[in-house]
């Protein structure tokens, strides 16, 4: 998985501009009153290592500009969180949210999901594809 393993095991993008995304998370998190610090750390891959270290809860988070959409990221503990702020912000902005998630524990549980959301349906989830380890057997 490389160096910074398990950095990005969880990775979301949304369909929207990086500096769209960046106004979006800094309204909502002062809408919540929480306290946003934020700054350029360079270009991918490198500013993966603003990342570290990785933390429970996590601490801090990553937009990337990928052309007409952005990738985010943050630094939990198992390489990132699925049900961060990705989809409150793709609502927020009336676009579409991809999720890629794939942590493996010790005991050898496991998920690996691809999601699309779209924003105003019920369920959210517009597409998922899934496969579930329990003890190291794929289902």
């Amino acid at each position: 998985m490389g160096a910074l393993a398990p950095i990005g095991q969880t990775i979301q993008f949304i369909e929207a501009e990086a500096n769209r995304v960046k106004v979006a998370i800094t309204t909502w998190r002062a809408s919540l009153e929480q306290r946003l610090e934020v700054r350029a750390v360079g270009a991918y891959p490198a500013c993966l290592t603003s990342l570290e270290p990785l933390e429970w809860p996590w601490t801090r988070e990553l937009i990337v500009d990928a052309g007409p959409w952005t990738l985010y990221m943050n630094n939990q503990k198992n390489g990132g969180d699925s049900s961060s702020c990705a989809g409150v912000i793709s609502k927020m902005l009336e676009v579409r949210c991809v999720t890629v998630h794939q942590p493996r524990t010790p005991v050898g549980h496991a998920s690996t999901q691809f999601w699309i959301n779209r924003p105003g349906e019920t369920p959210s989830q517009h597409r998922v594809l899934a496969a579930h380890a329990e003890d190291g057997r794929w289902e």
